[in-house]
Order: C-alpha cells, then structure tokens, then sequence
C-alpha cells in the first residue's frame, strides 16, 4: 500500500504537536509494511531548509501575491492558493505521478482544495480519500475566536463548509477522540475510526537528569509543558488563583507556551514566582517529566485531544489535570496517580498536596498506563486504512487528462 500524506508543515524535525503526531503516523504505516510519502508546505522564508523533507513544498511571494490580490483573509486565500496557482498545484501533480498513490492522506482540512484539484486533473484515479483530523476544525475556531477576541464570520462559514464537504467526500475519517468522531458523524461522515494521541517512550539521559536535579536543587517541583497554542496557555490562565502567591515547591512552565505567558507574569503571582524555561530538547523534557513531583493539564478550552496527556501518563509521575484535558483519554482518568478537576481552588490544592508530598518512585504511577504508545493508538487507524486500500479497484498507471496549466514534468 502506497500512502501520500500531506500536511501544513514539515516534520524533517517535529517540535509541536501536529509534527509529533504526524511523523509518528508516517512510522506507524512504514512498520506495517506500507510505502509512505510525505509533502510538507511550509513558508520558505521562515522554515530552514534543514527542517524540510526532500518533497515539502516552500511557498513563495506569488502565494502572497495571490492572498494580496483575492481580498480574502490569509487563512481563506492562503489554502485556495496552493489549488489555484498553476506552478504550485505542478508541486503535488508532480509528485502524484511520480508515487501514483493507493491512499491520499490530509493532515487537518486545509490541503482539501489541492486533492479537489487533483481530483479534478484526474490525477488521484483510484486512489482513496483519508481526512486525518486533529481536532473538530468547526468547533475549535469558534472557540479559538472566542479566546483571541477576534471573530471572523467568513473564515469561520468557509471552515464549516469544508469540513463538511470533506465529511461528505472523503473515504474515511480519522478523529483523535470520541467526541470529535461523532461531530464528524453529525455532519455526514460515513466511515470514521479513532487513533487516540499517543507517546513515545520516557527515555531520560543520566546527564539530563543530573542537569535537572542541579537546577531545582533536588527540590519538588510541578511541570506545565506546551506548544504556543493559544487555548494551551488560556487554561494555565482560567486556573491560576488569584490569592496562592507561592506554592510549596516550584512551578516550572516549558515549551513555546512561555511566550504567550510572559505578558502576564507582573499580573499573576503564580506565574512571576514560576520558572520559565521556554523551548527545550526532547532529552530535557524526558528528564522533567520523570523528576516531577507532579505534571499539570490545565486545559480548558480547544477542541481535538491534549498530546501532552499521554506524554504526562508515561512520565509514570502525578497528574492533575482539568476533564477538557482528558478528552480522548477517558478510560485512564481513574488509574493511579490521576487527578481530575475542573475547580480551580481544588485542582491547585491536589498540586500543592504532591509538591509537599513528593512520591520518591515512578513505579508507584505505573498501574493501568498501558496501551498510550503511538503504535498501540494509531492501530485502529492503520488497520482501517488497509482495510480501505484493499477495497480499492484497480487503478489505471496512466495519467491522460490534466488541469488547465498543470505540468507534471
């Protein structure tokens, strides 16, 4: 089985989520046997050429000469342009009869208008539709507008009619939970499966640990890790008590979130007295999660399911988290060491409890985590794709009919 997956970035070097889980999908078909090709679009004046796999795409100024000339907003004109723009739609045509996939794989909503136009060069002859789907796009830009303050109807009915086409259109869709599985049911998707988020393995360094242990000085501490994701940074916000000046331990706050937390620091106690260690290496990071005294979830808001999650839960450390954290992650809620609440007051009382009362072993933490690993997640997600390019019929090798000004040389 051939899969081409595309994306809205490149995953030569994952950092943030979306990355994480899709380079983890690439691994999971690979390890059943499947060829895979993956293409990136990124921006070529912002992502180095090292971060970028040998098929991604780096958009150029005629992209944005396109977004300044359609007088739509970016996020509308932006995707369109990538199906319109004969020399950039050449990019995906090329690559398409060059791999002459089984499967057509999107990574969230926004390459719909490519594999439309594919579809329309009679390029994608055969070839089945997968929408991989990290979150219920409807619902989480209305909240994500609600955040910012800044609501854009046009974007926000142009995102609606996509996801609903493509539930209407696409052979499959993957959700990472539930609920947003039975969103996409609602507005017209046939086939659905869930691939939960899952994690790699907690594997820390000696030196890491030792760095780690010398900074905190061997004393407690709770870890808030996270991508600069506006709803991620918004429940650190909604939770921090106005009146707790200092915990008993320290509060350490990783990850890119840490820019869209600096503004508050003079407002918040919490936060002035946290540690901010910003963006860091995946061998720091193991290293913190397995010397926590406890990891925090405080989500609130967005839509999808929280990866950080399943990376608290192998830590095999404390967690606290929020139930809007646990979307996705439901059957673990209850297994030891987990704590759930969404009432402020509460859930900084059960992080208070394990800084002044640090377990001094993870294996305390390790009954009932089992089946997080991505390959045990995304199972369900390969086997429903095999099962989908099975059913395929048999696909013509020839392309005869292209787009108007598409070239595939």
């Amino acid at each position: 089985m051939r899969v081409l997956m595309m994306g809205p970035w490149a995953i030569e070097r994952p950092r943030h989520g979306g990355q994480i889980r899709a380079d983890a999908i690439v691994k999971a078909y690979r390890s059943h046997g499947h060829e895979v090709m993956f293409i990136g679009v990124v921006d070529g004046a912002a992502v180095p050429r090292a971060d970028m796999g040998p098929h991604d795409l780096a958009i150029d100024d005629s992209i944005h000469d396109f977004i300044r000339r359609s007088g739509l907003p970016w996020q509308i004109s932006l995707w369109r342009a990538l199906a319109e723009i004969p020399e950039q739609l050449a990019h995906f045509a090329r690559l398409v009869r060059q791999f002459r996939p089984d499967i057509v794989e999107m990574e969230e909503p926004y390459l719909w208008r490519v594999v439309q136009a594919l579809q329309r060069a009679e390029l994608l002859n055969g070839a089945r539709i997968v929408h991989s789907a990290y979150n219920f796009e409807t619902d989480y830009r209305r909240e994500l507008a609600r955040i910012t303050g800044s609501v854009h109807e046009n974007i926000l009915m142009d995102v609606a009619e996509t996801e609903r086409e493509i539930a209407s259109m696409a052979d499959l869709v993957v959700a990472v939970s539930d609920a947003d599985a039975e969103s996409f049911r609602k507005i017209g998707a046939a086939t659905v499966t869930v691939a939960r988020n899952g994690c790699r393995e907690i594997q820390p360094e000696p030196d890491a640990l030792q760095a780690v242990d010398a900074y905190f000085g061997h004393k407690p501490f709770a870890l808030f890790v996270s991508s600069a994701h506006p709803p991620n940074a918004q429940g650190l916000l909604d939770l921090a008590p106005p009146l707790r000046a200092r915990l008993p331990g320290q509060l350490a706050v990783c990850g890119s979130v840490c820019e869209l937390l600096e503004e508050h620091r003079r407002s918040s106690a919490m936060l002035r007295h946290a540690r901010f260690m910003g963006t860091i290496d995946f061998d720091l990071l193991d290293a913190l999660l397995t010397r926590a005294a406890v990891v925090l979830l405080p989500k609130t808001k967005g839509g999808g399911s929280n990866l950080k999650t399943s990376e608290a839960l192998l830590s095999y450390r404390p967690v606290v988290a929020t139930s809007k954290a646990f979307v996705g992650f439901e059957q673990w809620r209850d297994v030891p060491g987990v704590t759930v609440s969404d009432e402020a007051a509460d859930f900084w009382d059960q992080v208070c409890w394990h800084l002044a009362n640090p377990a001094t072993t993870s294996d305390t933490w390790r009954n009932g985590r089992h089946g997080l690993s991505w390959a045990d997640c995304l199972l369900p997600m390969v086997q429903a794709v095999e099962r989908l390019a099975s059913n395929t019929p048999s696909r013509s090798l020839s392309v005869t009919a292209l787009a108007p000004g598409v070239e595939v040389g």
